[in-house]
């Protein structure tokens, strides 16, 4: 699919299916074909070969299957990118540029009543770049990649575009990491299922919103792994002193 000339752009209740798919777009690619009805993602693509939109433009994907995005994707300045599956494997590098760039990234509508399919998001390999960064899931979040620079989780946004007040949802048991000596933003709340675990790994945490895990963990552990890096529990906020990274009351309430 190739618009040379403006956005790609597919009609509400179409339907894609293909073993492969390559779209190109001198503007916004916005494939989110979905069930009338049940706003379900319509689309069954195995593979893509090619997903690249203009300067100015946005991308938004949503598939109804299994999708693992393996080649690097991005969007222009100050726009965002949504990619959602019924399970969703990251494979490649994903940027967002600009202040305002966001990424979203979601599995099975959020809930495990739509779609077929495993409803976990995996990031595999690669990195994922965006000044903000949501990741939704029925089943289990991982963003445990190494080189991770993003710098806040929020933006959420449910399969008809609404705002969630999430920077991370998950049925299951939820990952993060960013890359060693950045800061982490939590601007919106994150959820994990009961009983589960919500793990955050950076050097330095900006906590702003809630974290939720009942009955169960949250685990703060520093992005760093040679034991230089240590956090305390209380004081001034956002202080660094020989290592030891200080959370104050209102980020730990």
């Amino acid at each position: 699919l190739d618009a040379s000339a403006g956005d790609l752009a597919q009609a509400p209740g179409a339907t894609l299916t293909a073993g492969t798919l390559a779209a190109t777009a001198t503007g916004s690619i916005r494939l989110d074909g979905a069930n009338l009805a049940t706003g379900a993602a319509n689309n069954a693509i195995q593979d893509l070969t090619a997903l690249s939109a203009g300067a100015a433009g946005d991308i938004t994907l949503r598939n109804g299957t299994d999708l693992t995005v393996d080649l690097p994707l991005s969007v222009g300045a100050n726009r965002p990118l949504t990619l959602e599956a019924a399970g969703l494997t990251i494979a490649g590098d994903l940027s967002a540029g600009g202040p305002a760039g966001q990424i979203i990234l979601r599995t099975g509508g959020c809930t495990a009543a739509a779609g077929t399919g495993t409803w976990n998001f995996t990031q595999q390999s690669g990195s994922i770049s965006a000044p903000r960064v949501a990741a939704l899931a029925a089943g289990n979040v991982t963003l445990d990649q190494a080189g991770n620079v993003f710098g806040a989780l929020a933006g959420g946004r449910n399969m008809a575009g609404g705002a969630l007040g999430r920077g991370l949802s998950a049925g299951g048991d939820a990952t993060v990491r960013i890359r060693a000596g950045a800061t982490l933003g939590v601007e919106e709340a994150l959820q994990v299922g009961t009983g589960r675990t919500l793990t955050l790994r950076a050097d330095d945490l900006a906590i702003g919103a809630q974290r939720r895990a009942p009955a169960g963990t949250i685990v703060l552990l520093p992005a760093t792994a040679n034991g230089t890096i240590g956090y305390v529990l209380g004081g001034a906020a956002g202080s660094v002193s020989g290592g030891h990274i200080t959370l104050g009351s209102a980020e730990l309430a």
